[in-house]
């Protein structure tokens, strides 16, 4: 009986393990895929204050879904655990040291939890967060689920709140912004110049095979071209 029941554990834990954080997810055809180089913008309100954005990931991170700091993350996939309807909130926050996200509850590194129904100046406040399609969007909508399955976009840009309710959610700041039209840039640049590598590349076979062409018919013109003289 013993046994059974120790067993019974085991097999529980370990499914909540791989639950939360799955060791061979299957490949994910929903953008993004293992080639994404996406950007998303990212600023915590508590209690009407935008606290100051997170510190870059530790080098050590295991996931494709990462902050650079400055609020920016990158979601660069190294798994298919980072692919398409996997690439939430919730995986970037389950591997940022020290910050939990929760359906109820938020902490941010070093500060302390906020859960649903405590006080927030004189009203209880709740965790909430909107998001905004992409930078220059001017209006936002509120995500009414689990923050941690809110799915990340290219260019998005989230504020985690914890609020009073019907409270006004600010945008991420305008150097959060600036960052994600960066990253958008630079990721943009980064695929052009690789496709006209990979372009250039490709006509280097032609290239090789008309120079080669070349060179023969040279040789062989030259060949037709001399005249031979016999002594008498």
């Amino acid at each position: 009986m013993a046994v059974i029941v120790v067993l019974g554990v085991t097999l529980v834990a370990y499914s909540r393990q791989e639950r939360l954080h799955p060791a061979s997810a299957k490949a994910d055809t929903t953008p993004p895929t293992l080639t994404a180089d996406w950007t998303e913008g990212i600023a915590f309100d508590i209690c009407g204050t935008i606290s100051p954005p997170l510190a870059a990931s530790p080098s050590s991170t295991s996931v494709g879904i990462k902050t650079s700091g400055n609020g920016v993350i990158n979601l660069q996939p190294l798994t298919n655990s980072d692919t398409g309807h996997n690439a939430t909130l919730g995986r970037f926050a389950g591997h940022y040291p020290g910050l939990t996200l929760t359906a109820t509850s938020l902490k941010l590194p070093g500060g302390k939890l906020y859960t649903n129904g405590q006080s927030c100046g004189s009203k209880p406040g709740y965790l909430q967060v909107k998001t905004w399609s992409n930078p220059t969007a001017e209006n936002g909508k509120l995500y009414s689920g689990d923050p941690r399955q809110l799915l990340l976009e290219n260019g998005q840009l989230i504020t985690v709140a914890f609020v009073p309710r019907g409270t006004s959610i600010p945008k991420p700041p305008g150097t959060v912004v600036t960052g994600v039209l960066t990253g958008m840039t630079a990721a943009a640049t980064k695929g052009s110049t690789t496709a006209t590598t990979a372009a250039t590349n490709s006509l280097t076979p032609v290239t090789t095979a008309t120079t080669a062409t070349t060179a023969a018919s040279q040789a062989t013109s030259t060949t037709v071209g001399k005249t031979t003289t016999t002594s008498p």
